[in-house]
Parts: C-alpha cells; sequence; structure tokens
C-alpha cells in the first residue's frame, strides 16, 4: 500500500500539468490560421441569411433554425466579415467547449481514460474543422456539452437541483435551435437520467424532472418551428446522405477524423490504420460494458455514461430518418460526438496491458494531431475566393455573371457575393440563375462574354452543359476543390439558335 500512494499522489500533481498543456494546444490549434480556407458554398449562405435584410423570409429559404445565423448576424455587425474575423466566432465557441469536455471527461473517466479523451478532443481534425467553419456546428457541440454537463452533475451528486436544471433546460434549447437534431438530446438526457434512476444513483423523481427540463428547452421552440417550418419544407433540397451500415461503423472515427479525402493519396494506407487504431479503443469500451454487466455499481460510474451519450442520439437519428427525408453525416450528429471520443479513449484506458492502450493512444494522437496541421496549413474547401478573384480580374462594365451551383440563388451566390463585397459593379451584375435558365432564349441571346462561377456537383453539370451547347468558352480556370471560373463568348449564330440552350 506504501508504494501505490506516492504514484497516486504524483499523478494528481502532473494530471492538471498535462490537462493544462493540451488545452493550450487546443486552444492554438483552434485559433490559428483562421484565413487558410475559403468560404465554401455552405458558408456562403450562412453570410447571405446573416446579411438579409429580412432575415425572417431568408430563414424560409434554408432548412436550418435560426441561432447561428443570428449569432453571425449580430458579430457581422459589430466586427465585420472577412474571413479570420468570421470564423474567430465559432474557434472561440470551440475553446469553450474543449473547456466543457475537459470537465466531463473528469467526471465520467478516470485517468488515464480522461487524458486521452482530452488529448484526441483537443487535436481532433474534426472538432478544429468545424471550428473553422463559418456554420452552426461548433454552436452545436458547446450547446450538446452544456447539456451533457447538466445531466452529468445531477448523476454525479445524487439529486437535481434548480441551476444545473436550468443548465440543462439552457442547454437543450440552444441545441434545437441551432439544428433540428439538436432535439436529440431529450432523447439521451432522458435515458442518463433512466439509466442513473436505475441504477440507484438518483430517485426516479429526480430523474423525471432532469428529463423535463430538457424536454422544456426543446418543447419551447415548438411556435416557431410551427410557423417556419412549413415553408422551409418547400424550399428546394439538395443531395442527401443516406444511412449505409459503413457510415454507421465509421461514426465514431468521423467523430474525430473529417476531409480524409484531400488528404494526399500517400497517406491513405496511414488513415486506415489509424481509423483502426480508433475503432480498437470504440471496441474495447464496448467489451468491457459486456463483460462488465455483471459489475453493473462498478461499469455506472465507468462506462454507462459515455455510451449513452453516443448510443441514444444516433438511434434517435436512425429513427428520423427511416420516417423523414434527412441527411446521415457526422456533423448532423455533432451531438454524439462527445460521447464518441469519450468511448475511445476509455476503451484504450481498458486495454491490457496498460502499456498498449498508452502505445495506441499516443499513435492515434499523433495522427490525428499530423492530420489536423495539415488540413490547418493549406486551403481544401471550394476554392470560391480564387474564382472570384481571376473574375474580378477579368470582368468589364456590361458583363453578365453566373453563378452555377444547382442549388437556389441565395444559396448558390452566398460565397461570390462575400468575395464582391468591395465590388458592387460585379454584384450588380449577377444574373440570378433561376432566371437565367428559365428564359433560354433570353439566355442565348446574353451579348458578348458571360462570366461563370461554377461549383461542380452533379445536380449543376446538367446547367454547364447547357451552357457549353450555346456559348463558347475561352478561358477555363483550373478546379479547385470543386470550384470553377469560366469565360463564355456567344457562339456562331447556327450554334445559338432558338431553343439550342435547351439541348
Amino acid at each position: 500500500m506504501q508504494a501505490v500512494l506516492p504514484e497516486t499522489a504524483s499523478k494528481r500533481r502532473w494530471e492538471p500539468i498535462v490537462l493544462s498543456a493540451i488545452l493550450v494546444l487546443g486552444a492554438v490549434l483552434r485559433l490559428s490560421n483562421l484565413a487558410v480556407h475559403s468560404f465554401w458554398v455552405d458558408e456562403g449562405e450562412t453570410v447571405a441569411i446573416a446579411t438579409a435584410p429580412d432575415f425572417l423570409r431568408a430563414l424560409e429559404q434554408t432548412r436550418h433554425p435560426p441561432l447561428a445565423f443570428a449569432a453571425f448576424r449580430i458579430w457581422m455587425h459589430v466586427f465585420g466579415e472577412d474571413d479570420a474575423t468570421l470564423r474567430l466566432l465559432p474557434a472561440l465557441v470551440s475553446c469553450i467547449s474543449l473547456l466543457l469536455f475537459l470537465r466531463l471527461a473528469r467526471i465520467w473517466l478516470r485517468s488515464p481514460g480522461r487524458i486521452f479523451a482530452a488529448a484526441l478532443y483537443a487535436v481532433s481534425s474534426f472538432h478544429i474543422w468545424h471550428a473553422h467553419e463559418v456554420r452552426g456546428y461548433a454552436f452545436l457541440e458547446l450547446a450538446a456539452l452544456i447539456t451533457l454537463l447538466g445531466a452529468a452533475s445531477c448523476i454525479q451528486r445524487g439529486r437535481a437541483s434548480a441551476p444545473r436544471l436550468a443548465i440543462i433546460f439552457v442547454g437543450t434549447a440552444l441545441a434545437v435551435g441551432l439544428h433540428y437534431l439538436g432535439g436529440l438530446l431529450f432523447l439521451t438526457v432522458a435515458l442518463l437520467a433512466a439509466a442513473a434512476a436505475g441504477m440507484g444513483r438518483i430517485s426516479r423523481g429526480a430523474g423525471l424532472v432532469v428529463a423535463a427540463a430538457s424536454a422544456a428547452g426543446m418543447v419551447g421552440w415548438a411556435p416557431w418551428f410551427a410557423a417556419l417550418i412549413p415553408a422551409q419544407l418547400d424550399a428546394p433540397f439538395g443531395y442527401q446522405n443516406q444511412l449505409s451500415l459503413r457510415a454507421l461503423v465509421e461514426l465514431p472515427v468521423r467523430h474525430l477524423l473529417t476531409a480524409l479525402s484531400v488528404l494526399p493519396e500517400a497517406a491513405t494506407g496511414w488513415v486506415y490504420l489509424l481509423g483502426a487504431g480508433l475503432l480498437i479503443g470504440f471496441a474495447a469500451h464496448l467489451g468491457s460494458l459486456v463483460l462488465g454487466l455483471v459489475r453493473p455499481a462498478r461499469m455506472a460510474s465507468e462506462g454507462w455514461w459515455p455510451a449513452i451519450a453516443f448510443a441514444a442520439p444516433l438511434a434517435g437519428a436512425i429513427v428520423a430518418m427511416a420516417v423523414a427525408p434527412a441527411s446521415f453525416t457526422p456533423k448532423y450528429l455533432m451531438v454524439a460526438a462527445p460521447g464518441s471520443v469519450l468511448m475511445i479513449a476509455a476503451g484504450f484506458a481498458a486495454l491490457k496491458p496498460q502499456r498498449l492502450g498508452i502505445l495506441l493512444a499516443g499513435a492515434s494522437g499523433l495522427g490525428i494531431l499530423a492530420i489536423t496541421v495539415d488540413q490547418n496549413g493549406r486551403n481544401f474547401r471550394e476554392d470560391f475566393r480564387h474564382a472570384c478573384g481571376e473574375l474580378a480580374a477579368r470582368w468589364l462594365p456590361g458583363d453578365p455573371v453566373l453563378v452555377v451551383t444547382g442549388t437556389p440563388d441565395r444559396f448558390s451566390e452566398g460565397a461570390v457575393r462575400h468575395y464582391l463585397r468591395d465590388r458592387d459593379d460585379i454584384r450588380n451584375a449577377v444574373v440570378p440563375a433561376s432566371r437565367f435558365f428559365a428564359e433560354p432564349e433570353a439566355g442565348s441571346r446574353v451579348p458578348g462574354r458571360l462570366h461563370v462561377i461554377y461549383r461542380d456537383a452533379m445536380y449543376a453539370r446538367p446547367y454547364l452543359r447547357q451552357l457549353e451547347s450555346v456559348y463558347r468558352v475561352v478561358h477555363r480556370e483550373p478546379m479547385r476543390f470543386g470550384v470553377q471560373y469560366l469565360l463564355f463568348r456567344a457562339a456562331p449564330a447556327e450554334k445559338n439558335a432558338p431553343g439550342a440552350f435547351l439541348r
């Protein structure tokens, strides 16, 4: 016993230092290189809605709740709208989330699992990618952690105090106001409360109150959504990523890794090894839960909470997608991401011998860090910035401009209008694609030159083919991460015959 105490005391002395270093690293990764990436089409939508004169009308043309757009609207009004300034807001929010995640890991995991979790979360390319994105996912991350911390604190203390219930209510309300799948947090909280009551950690009455606090945060939005959702459902919606067995298996890995398609081909094998290592950690935790069913008292404090935090929203999303058309992407299930990371870290800590877990955790953290540093250092997003620069360099007064993405005009033109915000003359020359392609004969009579910014997608390619059937391409920039600038001139008369635009 005497030999164990000094080691335990040493670990307690060193753990705060290690966690502080991890926190600093995570903050540096989140706050650096904010202007490296170009805005992509979804970020353009955010800016377009946030700057719309009629904010409520603009919200009807998207399929997202209002809070993220409102936050950016206020931020832009105060600080401006250059790339780094806009990305600073989600980056700061993600730094706060990192702090809250460290607190949640200290409640739900023992050392060294909590250190593994903190390190993985700090360098996570998934979370840092969305911390550098002018969208609502960094906010959704924060809302999920607020809610989970409120529920975890109630379970830890064995009672539901008013301040903690308020935290659960606010966290859930924020999540639902940021993304419709944020409502899945209610299912998470309800199952956490039910499990805690079943294990004797809190009374049944307290469990019901905890679940009710989360339900109230969700139900409070009902009047707003009743007025907004019908109009949003009428808005055109793009391609849906369908649920598959592979997507389910990869989900825990995708909650730490993202945008893997932009990595060099030579890194493919290493990425598969990295993903396999993370899945080993996840599977080890699942295995420890199964083996620990005979020791429910111990497993209640060490393993079930992260598993519920991961599995509950995933199950809810699967049910939702079975009854409604919705995409299955890891970012939409941001509320399950804390559970994913905690399960992987707990699995590494459960591996025997312990050195194996330390080796896998260290190798995984370094691999993810390498990917994150690479993604932070170079632009890997749809390069509207470069395309708009080419447009501005070649545009002449009187030239029409067309943005072709196959999506609604406000959605389509947002990034272009953002990068041309100091060129009102060019912005005023943008012809809405919906009008241009609805009037083929008028479109085919555009005199002189036509500037096109094209985003490659399966629902945009037919429009590009139509343009190429009527106009002659005189300049074509290389495709840069799915975005391309093209300059067209009027084709010969025989090619420009009436009706040719439809062929």
